[in-house]
């Protein structure tokens, strides 16, 4: 079940109240509010149960996603309890924007932290680090759980549409030859040989070789 809403800046849009449980009270003035008035196509997904909303541009292509930590993570705690955000990303997993949409900490602090959110922004939550950030000084719980709840949401979220693993694979590395290429994915039981030298770095960053030396004991330089 869809329902589409056309966002176009600066319009003013009725209320329209879903009737999933995931996402409620969320209105298309919210969603240009979050997205910072772009003109997406807004259509709500659900998928095993939890609703989001799929953002498509003026091509019909698939621009970001706004989804309710509420519905992926309950067990992390700011100060007072969860802290509940709307969550806008891009297609690839880009924290753009949030909300605190349910919160029992202390307002003054909970400020303090949504004063500072471009901290957090433009990182991608889809993969493990945003947890890292630095807490805000003077709110520090606060800060933490919000770190915590985008990372931990984040992974979910992502996990639930499928994307797809942001490793290079072999065949993408550069190489000197097909032979070369063979080689890595079939390396010969001991003895040496030489590899480009950016693919062997490229390879051992990626955690798809290991850098001792008794295994290649003459890389390339």
């Amino acid at each position: 079940m869809k329902r589409k809403i056309t966002l176009i800046f600066g319009m003013v849009l009725a209320m329209a109240v879903l009737s999933y449980a995931e996402i409620k009270q969320v209105s298309a003035n919210d969603i240009q509010k979050i997205t910072g008035g772009k003109n997406f196509t807004a259509s709500t997904r659900t998928v095993d149960g939890k609703t989001f909303y799929e953002l498509k541009n003026q091509d019909g292509k698939v621009a970001g996603y706004l989804f309710d930590t509420g519905d992926f993570v309950n067990d992390v705690k700011g100060f007072n309890g969860p802290i509940r955000m709307l969550v806008y990303v891009s297609a690839d997993g880009v924290l753009r924007n949030f909300q605190v949409i349910k919160s029992s900490d202390t307002p003054q602090y909970l400020n303090k932290v949504i004063q500072q959110k471009d901290r957090y922004l433009n990182k991608d939550i889809f993969q493990p680090g945003i947890a890292n950030t630095d807490a805000v000084t003077g709110a520090t719980y606060s800060s933490k759980g919000i770190a915590k709840t985008l990372e931990k949401a984040g992974a979910a979220f992502g996990k639930l549409i499928g994307t797809p693993s942001k490793q290079t694979p072999v065949a993408d590395l550069p190489s000197t030859s097909g032979a070369d290429a063979a080689a890595v994915n079939n390396p010969p039981p001991g003895g040496s040989r030489d590899i480009d030298a950016k693919q062997y770095s490229a390879l051992i960053k990626e955690k798809r070789l290991s850098d001792k030396p008794s295994m290649y004991a003459e890389p390339a330089k």
